[in-house]
């Protein structure tokens, strides 16, 4: 996995507070062996362990704060070289071979830290090396310690390859945090895009419904004027074409009267109108009450049986509501069959879409009301 990538979010986050924590623990245990260096050393260079551990302890805050950079970590382990091959100048003889040697307890905590920091080709490279000088400095500090020392080296490499099992298994953890969360990103896409696909479907077929079906509808029922349907054909083929355009130019806020009031001037019966004067709300709302009040319209001329409608509009607290009301002869509305695209795709389904809601009430021999309403925002 490339580094970086959008993907691995996950295990990058683990790994930068590991290495914090690895660090951090480092500087601890190494400002806590500072004082250790003073009494361990010899009386004439007891100064220079004082000096080189706390150096060292301030170098490994340094580190904390600046953070795993390449010059840091070549840094830390040329000083780290160093200390092991001075030993004869910071550890009394007898004390070389000891566990308790100061030096020995920062290699350990040293090469534990640094699984957690450096890459793969340099990790065994590194740890080789810190330890090996490790073990120099400690036979050119004292020869006959060397059983002891290769002891203490062996327990040092051992808590390094656990440090760096630990890494593995929590790199490989995170990776598959990274691989399931990336897969479920995937399939939320996936399915936003194929709901996006079904609602631009569903809008292109309320489309169709209510402009060439209805218009050719029509133009099958006797009694339609001629001129009328021409016109209405037009107008039709004027809002399929602009189908799926959002002009540049469009407010981001319409009135809705004004809509309205066309849709009663194009309509196939005589509808009055009953507003305020103006009713503003959001243009993709007030778009789809349009179209939903002229499926309802078309509805009241094709099936209702009557002439005349009424379409009543308010606005109260935000919320608009908007009621197209027949007095016709009714339905059932539970009868419909389900793929009637008339109420449920271009008036209950448009509504929806835009965070409204559209209901039809009727029954046989009461008329119709349909209600549009919309929150508010």
């Amino acid at each position: 996995m490339k580094r970086g990538d959008s993907g691995d979010v996950t295990e990058q986050e683990v790994l930068r507070r590991g290495r914090r924590y690895a660090t951090v623990v480092r500087t601890a245990v190494l400002t806590c062996v500072t004082p250790v260096a003073l009494h361990q050393a010899p009386a004439a260079t007891d100064l220079l362990a004082l000096v080189a551990a706390a150096t060292l302890a301030a170098w490994s805050a340094i580190a904390v704060w600046r953070g795993p950079r390449r010059w840091v970590v070549a840094t830390d382990v040329a000083v780290l070289l160093v200390l092991c091959l001075a030993q004869r100048w910071l550890v009394v003889p007898e004390l070389v071979g000891d566990n308790t040697n100061w030096v020995i307890a920062t290699v350990a905590i040293t090469v534990v830290a640094q699984q957690w920091y450096l890459n793969q080709g340099a990790r065994l490279l590194v740890t080789l090396a810190v330890l090996g000088a490790c073990l120099a400095g400690n036979v050119v500090a004292a020869p006959s310690a060397l059983p002891n020392a290769v002891t203490l080296v062996a327990w040092s490499t051992a808590e390094a390859v656990l440090s760096w099992g630990l890494f593995l298994v929590v790199r490989a953890g995170a990776r598959a945090a990274d691989r399931e969360l990336t897969g479920g990103e995937r399939a939320r896409r996936h399915a936003a895009v194929a709901a996006a696909r079904r609602t631009d479907e569903q809008e292109y077929l309320a489309m169709l419904h209510d402009t060439a079906a209805a218009t050719l509808l029509a133009a099958g029922t006797a009694g339609q004027p001629d001129r009328w349907i021409r016109e209405q054909a037009a107008r039709d083929l004027a809002v399929l074409r602009d189908q799926g355009r959002t002009p540049a130019t469009r407010p981001d806020h319409a009135d809705l009267v004004p809509s309205l009031r066309a849709v009663l001037g194009e309509a196939m019966v005589e509808a009055e109108l009953t507003s305020p004067a103006r009713v503003t709300m959001p243009a993709a709302q007030a778009e789809a009450i349009r179209r939903a009040t002229s499926e309802a319209l078309a509805n009241v001329a094709g099936h209702a049986g009557v002439a005349t409608a009424s379409v009543t509009v308010s606005q109260v607290d935000g919320v608009t509501t908007v009621e197209v009301i027949d007095r016709g002869r009714g339905f059932v509305p539970a009868r419909v069959a389900p793929h009637s695209r008339g109420v449920a795709s271009s008036i209950v389904r448009r509504m929806e879409l835009v965070g409204g809601q559209g209901t039809v009430a009727s029954a046989p021999g009461r008329g119709t009301q349909v209600t549009l309403r919309w929150p508010g925002e």
